[in-house]
C-alpha cells in the first residue's frame, strides 16, 4: 500500500497534470482502498482501478443494442458507466456497464 500511494503521489509530476494532485493522506486512503484487505496493490486490483469510467450529466436512454435495439431504461445524472466497447466512428452509442448493477 505504500508504495502504491508513493506512486500515486508521484502522477502529477508524472503527467505535467497537476489535476491529478493528492494528498499524501489522499494517497494513502486511494491505495488501501484499491488494496482491499490486503497490505499491497495486486495487478488485477491496479488494472481495475484503471477502468476507463464515466459519469451520466445528463439523462439518456439506455439501449439494448448499439444499432436498433430496444430502449432498456434510462442512466440518470450521477451514475456511473464503465466502458466495455468504445463506439465506432460515427457512431452515437456505445457499449458501458451501469455502475447500479454492472450491466
Amino acid at each position: 500500500v505504500a508504495a502504491f500511494a508513493a506512486w500515486l503521489n508521484g502522477v502529477a509530476e508524472l503527467t505535467g497534470d497537476d489535476d491529478v494532485c493528492l494528498t499524501e493522506s489522499r494517497a494513502t486512503q486511494v491505495a488501501s482502498r484499491v488494496a482491499g484487505n490486503g497490505l499491497q496493490v495486486t495487478k488485477a486490483q491496479f488494472e481495475a482501478f484503471l477502468r476507463e469510467r464515466y459519469v451520466c450529466i445528463e439523462e439518456a436512454p439506455a439501449w439494448s443494442a448499439a444499432k436498433g435495439g430496444e430502449a432498456k431504461g434510462r442512466v440518470e445524472p450521477g451514475e456511473g458507466l464503465e466502458l466495455l466497447a468504445a463506439a465506432q466512428a460515427g457512431a452515437e452509442r456505445a457499449q458501458y456497464a451501469l455502475g447500479r448493477d454492472g450491466q
